[in-house]
């Protein structure tokens, strides 16, 4: 499937988001977060491993949009 968005880095993070937001809709916001960050982390390791070229923009863009969710959810709920 091709990304519709100028980058395709920016499809990961829309993909990661959706996941984020459904797990942390049927469990927990903070659990969600952490599947879709872990999600891309496990994609990226596994096509490393079957001999692609590794693919930091598309493991680091949704990773860190996962964190500032995490980061977010923890500061909110610290109040």
């Amino acid at each position: 499937m091709n990304c519709p968005l100028p980058r395709y880095w920016m499809c990961h993070i829309i993909v990661a988001i959706i996941i984020a937001a459904v797990v942390g809709t049927v469990l927990d916001p903070l659990a969600g977060a952490t599947a879709g960050g872990f999600f891309y982390i496990g994609r990226e390791y596994t096509q490393w491993e079957s001999g692609l070229q590794f693919d930091w923009k598309g493991l680091l863009a949704p990773v860190a949009t996962c964190l500032v969710m995490i980061i977010i959810i923890v500061a909110v709920r610290s109040l």
